[in-house]
């Protein structure tokens, strides 16, 4: 079920995520989280959020606020591919640090470095995208990939970069389960995205 920023849940809540739901986070922004008392993943639940639209502007997120946030041994966290898209079409990827077109040349995103750009054959082309997030406060989607040409093929897929992930606790985070912000494979090159805690415990 998609969770929207203008149902205002309410403070007082208690949820929990159990096996075989999943929670779709869609609108929400760092300025607008989604507020609990208890937040848990219990196993088999997963928590995303919702696609990122093409652009350049960041749109969505995972953005949880509660007393406790408790995330169980086979609980996930999956944001992966969710972040800035690759380019398709021989075009250029998303985001900040996205990947520019080159012909005959697959060019990475950056983001909290820069990124590559290779040849066909895997050899270096030079740099990619420019980084743009704070590695000591990371708070970005990952950018995309570009789409490229090569040896008469246009429009290969760029990979999307990864969502963004924020979780914070004013009592405690028991992280047991997984959280991913990786890139999405494409025919060339993406960028992850972050994960940022505040209050946490566990294995």
């Amino acid at each position: 079920e998609l969770i929207d920023d203008a149902t205002g849940q309410a403070s007082t809540l208690d949820l929990t995520i159990g096996n075989g739901a999943t929670f779709v986070m869609r609108n929400f922004s760092s300025s607008t989280p989604l507020h609990f008392d208890t937040f848990e993943i219990a196993l088999g639940g997963t928590v995303t959020h919702h696609e990122n639209d093409a652009g350049d502007e960041p749109r969505q997120m995972v953005y949880i606020q509660a007393d406790d946030i408790a995330i169980a041994d086979g609980g996930l966290i999956d944001v992966s591919g969710k972040g800035f898209y690759g380019g398709s079409g021989g075009g250029k990827g998303y985001g900040p640090g996205k990947g520019e077109f080159a012909y005959a040349t697959a060019v990475g995103a950056g983001h909290g470095g820069d990124g590559t750009a290779n040849f066909s054959d895997g050899t270096s082309a030079g740099p990619g995208g420019g980084a743009y997030c704070d590695v000591s406060n990371p708070g970005t989607l990952g950018s995309g990939g570009s789409s490229g040409v090569f040896d008469g093929a246009t429009g290969r897929p760029g990979g999307s970069g990864g969502g963004l992930v924020w979780l914070m606790a004013s009592s405690s985070i028991n992280l047991n389960g997984d959280i991913f912000a990786d890139g999405e494979d494409g025919s060339y090159d993406f960028y992850t995205g972050d994960i940022t805690f505040e209050s946490i415990s566990g294995a």
